[in-house]
């Protein structure tokens, strides 16, 4: 009887063991086959999301920043600023190809020129709710700015690129850094105008050409 028993217990152990085991492994292997998904495309409306880290005030100060290329932003304005331009520390520009339907990474060291051109612009009529009433809007009197942009983006290999595109880039000059925002859309305050939504109009990364004509020929062409 005591021989039964015993034997009666062994083999439940055995399963119990074998069950852990089992659960064991199926956990592991869930975890394995558990990915993140990879995040939808999103383009941020204003401005883009700071994600430099900031400096260390006990650092040496650094020239140039990595990854940085002399360049010149053009603004909708006229305005223009040259200096070391870059992208977000580690970052890479995400660019989604419309033709391809694909999103590309490239680094600004890939690009001559990165060209923004407006597909449409318009004043917004401002609505708000009527007081009392959740189901029905009115209209303010007032508008807005609002306009959507695509990106060309010119690459060193004389292939151009057409899709949407929203990113930060910083301009170093002697002065310190000025940000600009790459958008695929833009919208302005009430009371402002299309002339006051500012946006990048280019970004040109071509090295400066020097003339190198004599002195001679130079004065004659002046």
């Amino acid at each position: 009887m005591r021989l039964r028993t015993g034997a009666f217990v062994a083999v439940v152990g055995l399963l119990v063991l074998g069950g852990a085991a089992w659960a064991d492994e199926a956990e592991e292997k869930a975890k394995a086959e558990a990915k993140p998904d990879e995040p939808d495309i999103q383009y941020v409306e204003g401005e883009a999301e700071d994600e430099e880290e900031p400096a260390n005030p006990f650092g040496a100060k650094e020239a140039k920043k990595p990854g940085a290329l002399p360049g010149t932003v053009v603004l909708s304005d006229g305005k223009k600023l040259s200096g070391d331009i870059r992208l977000t520390r580690d970052k890479k520009l995400r660019f989604y190809h419309r033709e391809k339907k694909k999103l590309l990474l490239l680094t600004l060291a890939e690009l001559e020129r990165i060209e923004c051109r407006v597909l449409e612009e318009h004043m917004e009529p401002e609505w708000r709710w009527r007081e009392n009433a959740n189901d029905e809007k009115v209209y303010t009197g007032k508008h807005y700015p609002m306009r959507k942009l695509e990106t060309v983006l010119h690459l060193k290999t004389g292939k151009t690129l057409v899709g949407d595109c929203t990113a930060l880039l910083y301009v170093g000059t002697d002065n310190g850094e000025s940000r600009f925002v790459i958008h695929k859309r833009q919208k302005g305050e009430v009371g402002q105008t299309l002339k006051d939504l500012i946006y990048v109009k280019e970004v040109d990364l071509r090295p400066p050409t020097k003339d190198t004509a004599p002195e001679g020929e130079k004065k004659e062409r002046k």
